[in-house]
């Protein structure tokens, strides 16, 4: 355990990608959406962007949560998970 916590060093074996918002766990009110194909589709209503993520067979999934608004991205987040990244090296997404 940390010093200061009461979490175990190591962050107690929790999951990294369960910090990751997507879809219905995405609470601003408006997003910034990107498209799968990285094209910059503009500034939508969380609701709105969620039903076109979903509407098309995908997740919007927040990558950057700290901009203004928040950028989504609308991809496909479990094959991404099971194909793109096994948990080890750099997280999820690329460095920038």
């Amino acid at each position: 355990m940390t010093a200061d916590s009461s979490v175990p060093a190591g962050g107690g074996g929790r999951d990294p990608l369960a910090a990751i918002r997507r879809n219905r766990r995405i609470k601003a009110p408006r997003v910034r959406v990107i498209s799968r194909e990285g094209r910059q589709l503009g500034v939508f209503a969380t609701s709105q962007a969620i039903e076109l993520a979903l509407g098309a067979g995908f997740d919007l999934v927040e990558l950057a949560p700290n901009a203004v608004p928040p950028v989504c991205r609308i991809m496909d987040f479990g094959k991404f998970v099971s194909g793109g990244w096994n948990g080890d090296g750099p997280g999820p997404f690329p460095a920038k």
